[in-house]
């Protein structure tokens, strides 16, 4: 008696499935448990993914004969650039990405005495400390997800008018921030 194909159990079609396979289903089985199991690529959502990692480059700047000043920079920016991705850093995030903060230059002007004077405009008056670099998300294998260039400036006289080592380091670490902060926004 044939039993009409909506009345078959569950069961019943297993059972008739595992049959037709006969002696195949455990070598079938043995087969795809030897494979590793695919894991998804890491997605890239901007404003949402956690990164595993935050890493500061300053290679830019070294190769250009300024490694010390690289290394220096470097140690700014990494407390800068924890405090300001740390609701976006998980080291155990499952998307695996890793968020590299590249600073490729730094200028620090000499801080004016803030009047706008007539001489300033289009002598090169500038008063702006510049920062160049950008946010760049890649996956393990270096994969790139984004690139995000950023350049800006801040007022050279946010540490007071006389320099200082103290306010250079403000300065360097109020430039780093910015770009942080810029790069934060875009991915």
């Amino acid at each position: 008696m044939l039993m009409r194909p909506h009345a078959m159990s569950r069961r019943a079609m297993l059972a008739l499935a595992l049959a037709a396979l006969g002696g195949a289903a455990p070598a079938l089985a043995a087969k795809r448990h030897t494979h590793p199991v695919a894991v998804p690529p890491p997605v890239f959502h901007k404003g949402v993914t956690m990164f595993r990692t935050i890493e500061i480059d300053t290679r830019p700047m070294a190769e250009r004969g300024l490694s010390n000043y690289a290394l220096r920079i470097q140690d700014l920016a990494g407390p800068v650039a924890a405090r300001i991705f740390s609701d976006r850093f998980n080291p155990h995030a499952p998307e695996g990405l890793r968020l590299v903060l590249r600073i490729n230059s730094i200028e620090l002007r000499q801080p004016m005495s803030g009047h706008n004077s007539r001489f300033d405009v289009g002598s090169g008056g500038d008063n702006q400390d510049w920062i160049e670099g950008s946010g760049v998300v890649l996956d393990n294998s270096g994969h790139v997800f984004a690139t995000v260039p950023i350049t800006t400036s801040a007022s050279s006289n946010i540490a007071g008018l006389n320099w200082s080592p103290e306010g250079e380091q403000l300065r360097t670490q109020g430039l780093i921030e910015l770009l942080a902060r810029w790069v934060k926004q875009d991915v």
